[in-house]
């Protein structure tokens, strides 16, 4: 930076000698030799042949000396003192990732490891669910990355219209597609497993994605009350989907059913699974007629995938009526703490509706005959509270690492790699202390309710996805070329994928499978059951005696 201030101040010096003779020779109407000119250039010369070289070493020394000085000197300058603090941040950067794989590997660890059943299948299902949705997510970042290949970095209109009918096309094809490979995997409880799990996922990331680019039009963009009735529109148009495809398999149920009656008796098939019989037990019937364990199941995983969409959605709207901002732009601006506030604000009143949804409105509709429209409708409502509240503290942890790591003018530079690598690090502590709290204190029958599992796998698989697609992207840095940076990138992801979802389906998908032990009591109820147990067996130890006596 020295070097280049010395010769800029020389070539200001020479513009000024070419200006001040330019006026003289306008002045006298001649045009003079530039004398002094060839005089300094000629002595500069002969300096330097007679001049002898430095050793590198020494150059080199001045050189940091320079840019030292120059750096105290400078005191608030930004431009001069940005080097520093980019490699403050990215050391920082580097410690959070140490300290987010380390912690996570360490808690994973000491939970799968102890004794308490309820603690030790509630972290395999959420590894299970986590690593399944983290997976997804990476596929669709893939595949962005190959069309953006493809079409190149630039979309024309008629390429962001493709775009959109394809996402749109490829939510419904694995609507109907997913629903379809699990009934022909009823039979395989392995693959049954990682068909729901994966097909949830699935069918929720793609709906989110297209439905997202249908919010994106400038009807919806113009205001968040707009959007706030396209988010209500895209959850009613999901209802009647899913209601007609509900109704259509019901129909084919129906005539499979009647074609199986005249047919011979079959014979008896063997006893279900504990699991699947379990399963059975805590997914209730919405539909009034009978259906099979295949429809219940395919019921279940289209509330959960609705209940993912439109919690994004309510989410996506939050942040627009926070920020002001269309969800997916640049704000320009930092995020600040009353953004933070709000957000955390709209969050509480989420949990607050779920709550009431899940403890009042709903047993008081499962209550009643008939009406399994209404029954659905509730849970799907209450699914979507859910979802959206997990979406909410997700965002509000990113939001708070990046009041506290950006600039003024809303860029990040390094601190992206800092707040990314802080959310896991915060992602997997909100996921994994309440959990260890919860087994310290023996309450423990909430970690494996479903909605919680689902909750806690959408927050630590974003929050690592988010530190993931950093390093993706900064492993591709040193190429050149936008096409050869997306290919590497492709290519890091894949082998990602490679490396953990054959460990994730034959070993973790197993136990998941697995059910806590029925035995175990939570806190001072199980601790009574134990105390009046006790007292009965020594009551009846001690009346034979006392007969014996008289």
């Amino acid at each position: 930076m020295f070097f280049i201030f010395a010769a800029l101040a020389l070539q200001l010096a020479s513009s000024a000698e070419y200006k001040r003779e330019a006026q003289s020779v306008a002045a006298n109407g001649q045009v003079e030799p530039h004398h002094s000119y060839v005089r300094r250039e000629s002595r500069e010369k002969e300096s330097l042949m007679h001049q002898e070289p430095e050793p590198v070493n020494t150059v080199v020394q001045r050189a940091t000396e320079a840019v030292s000085t120059l750096t105290v000197k400078a005191g608030e300058d930004k431009t001069v003192g940005v080097w520093k603090d980019e490699e403050k941040e990215a050391s920082l950067a580097m410690s959070l990732a140490l300290l987010a794989s380390i912690g996570f590997v360490l808690a994973v660890f000491c939970m799968v490891s102890s004794s308490n059943s309820h603690l030790k299948v509630s972290t395999w299902r959420v590894l299970v669910s986590s690593i399944s949705l983290f997976s997804v997510v990476l596929i669709f970042m893939a595949a962005k990355k190959l069309w953006k290949v493809v079409v190149g970095t630039t979309e024309s209109d008629e390429a962001k219209v493709v775009s959109d009918f394809f996402s749109f096309f490829r939510f419904l094809a694995l609507l109907f597609a997913i629903p379809q490979l699990l009934k022909s995997r009823m039979d395989n409880e392995n693959l049954k497993h990682c068909a729901q799990i994966a097909g949830v996922h699935l069918i929720g990331f793609a709906g989110a994605d297209a439905f997202t680019d249908v919010l994106k039009q400038d009807a919806f963009n113009s205001s968040p009350y707009y959007y706030l009735c396209g988010v209500v529109g895209t959850a009613a148009c999901l209802g009647v989907l899913t209601w007609g495809t509900t109704k259509l398999r019901r129909r084919s149920g129906e005539s499979a059913s009647g074609a199986e009656a005249a047919a011979p008796a079959a014979p008896a098939a063997p006893a279900e699974a504990p699991a699947a019989a379990a399963e059975a037990e805590e997914t209730p019937l919405v539909s009034d007629a009978p259906a099979s364990p295949w429809m219940q199941l395919v019921e279940k995983m289209e509330i959960q995938a609705t209940g993912f969409v439109v919690g994004f959605l309510i989410s996506m709207w939050v942040r627009f009526a926070v920020t002001g901002a269309v969800p997916g732009a640049r704000y320009g601006r930092k995020v600040t703490g009353d953004d933070v506030s709000y957000l955390y604000g709209y969050a509480m009143f989420t949990a607050a509706c779920a709550v009431g949804m899940e403890w009042a409105v709903i047993p008081h509709v499962n209550g009643r005959e008939g009406q399994a429209v209404l029954k659905r409708a509730m849970r799907t409502v209450s699914e979507s509270l859910w979802m959206a509240l997990a979406w909410l503290v997700f965002y509000g942890s990113q939001w708070v690492l990046w009041h506290m790591t950006a600039d003024e003018s809303g860029t990040h530079h390094t601190a992206k790699l800092t707040a990314s690598n802080g959310l896991a690090l915060v992602g997997s502590a909100m996921v994994f202390v309440p959990m260890i709290a919860g087994q310290m204190m023996n309450s423990m029958r909430w970690m494996v309710w479903e909605t919680f599992v689902s909750m806690a796998a959408l927050i630590l698989a974003f929050s690592w996805e988010t530190a993931v697609y950093m390093a993706v992207q900064g492993s591709a840095e040193s190429i050149e070329g936008d096409s050869e940076k997306k290919l590497v990138g492709m290519l890091n992801i894949l082998s990602i994928l490679a490396i953990i979802l054959p460990g994730w389906y034959l070993y973790m998908l197993p136990l998941a499978r697995e059910e806590p032990k029925a035995e175990e009591k939570e806190g001072a109820e199980g601790e009574k059951a134990e105390a009046t147990k006790d007292t009965k067996d020594t009551k009846d130890t001690k009346v034979p005696e006392a007969s014996e006596a008289s």
